[in-house]
């Protein structure tokens, strides 16, 4: 499995919260905060869809590093799918 793929599960599976937001480059960005107060975002085009998301960068209270790793179509209708719920709440 490509790592972008492996990311999103694993943040999917372990996420405590996330948040979305709109990008000043009109990026749609959604940030899954993890258990160890870390926070992974993906990043897609706000027109865009599932195939489009990329894992953007990994924050920590230690450090954090950029990516620029694709996101597979599944696990980028999940990533939709979680957007959605965040932008309707």
């Amino acid at each position: 499995m490509p790592l972008g793929d492996d990311l999103a599960q694993s943040a999917m599976e372990t996420g405590t919260r996330t948040g979305c937001r709109i990008t000043g480059d009109d990026q749609l960005q959604l940030a899954i905060h993890l258990p160890d107060d870390g926070v992974l975002h993906f990043e897609r085009p706000r027109t865009g869809g599932p195939s489009d998301w990329r894992v953007a960068e990994f924050l920590s209270p230690g450090g954090g590093c950029h990516f620029d790793e694709p996101v597979g179509n599944d696990w980028g209708q999940a990533l939709d799918l979680l957007a959605a719920r965040r932008a309707a709440a």
